[in-house]
């Protein structure tokens, strides 16, 4: 019995995404691509790093930021919306665009923080690790879980330690200066 090809017609489309084309890349390819430009573009003389778009915007004040976060957000939702993934690797996607997005307002430490960090890249290789296997087993989630798990407990901390300081600046602001 031969096998039979499912074509669908040019510009059709599946969840809001085009269908990819024979011989077309696929929507993992091209986040792949724009996380390439976004974290890994050119090379930095002197260093095994590379740089992209996505560091050279976070020089810019607020605007940068906004634009690279955007980007970030973009690149979650298509690629979560296209590929399946365990939830876990989806809280971690998540988590590691809202570190990106948020140490990113940081002037200069934000900065080298997204120089090192790529989340752009690390969501799409999770994609890419964890997205469309068939019937090959995913391999394990245990380390997604202690980053999650790692994350939420020092943001847990930082919450804390700002409450603690709060209240100590009530105290002293109540208590007058001497």
């Amino acid at each position: 019995m031969p096998h039979q090809v499912v074509t669908t017609p040019p510009g059709a489309r599946t969840r809001g995404l085009p269908v990819s084309r024979p011989g077309s890349p696929s929507v993992v390819e091209l986040l792949d691509r724009v996380s390439m430009v976004m974290d890994r573009l050119v090379p930095i003389p002197g260093t095994r790093l590379r740089a992209g778009v996505n560091t050279l915007l976070l020089l810019l004040p607020v605007a940068g930021d906004a634009l690279a976060t955007l980007v970030s957000l973009g690149i979650l939702l298509i690629g979560l919306s296209s590929r399946r993934v365990p939830r876990i690797v989806a809280a971690r996607m998540v988590l590691n665009s809202l570190l990106d997005a948020s140490l990113g307002w940081i002037p200069v430490l934000g900065t080298l923080f997204d120089l090192f960090f790529k989340a752009d890249t690390r969501n799409v290789r999770l994609l890419q690790e964890y997205a469309g296997r068939g019937e090959t087993p995913a391999p394990s989630t245990g380390g997604h879980w202690l980053f999650v798990l790692g994350v939420l407990a020092l943001f847990a901390l930082v919450l804390a330690l700002l409450a603690l300081g709060v209240v100590a600046l009530a105290l002293w602001i109540l208590r007058g200066t001497p």
